[in-house]
């Protein structure tokens, strides 16, 4: 089971896939609630390890330096599409 995630940014939408980084569970622990409202960050609710929305990368916790997996998304007119290909790859790391 996998799934994704859309977080809106400053510089667009994100598409994430919806596992930690250091655990293999997902983020929202199936609430789909992502971000903190204290920081803002997207963070696991199991273990708190917090990312960043725009880059993906671990900021605080046991997987800090770690990242979240990206997704390639396209608008069409209201529609947002997200390509579920890469779920078990990450095209961040070249």
């Amino acid at each position: 089971d996998q799934t994704a995630f859309l977080v809106s940014t400053p510089e667009g939408l994100r598409a994430w896939r919806n596992r930690c980084d250091h655990w293999p569970v997902p983020l929202d622990m199936d609430d789909q609630d992502f971000l903190s409202p204290l920081s803002g960050l997207v963070t696991c609710k199991s273990h708190g390890a917090a990312y960043h929305p725009e880059s993906g990368v671990c900021l605080h916790g046991p997987c800090r330096g770690a990242r979240l997996v990206a997704l390639p998304l396209r608008i069409e007119g209201e529609d947002v599409l997200v390509d579920p290909s890469p779920m078990f790859l990450d095209p961040m790391a070249g």
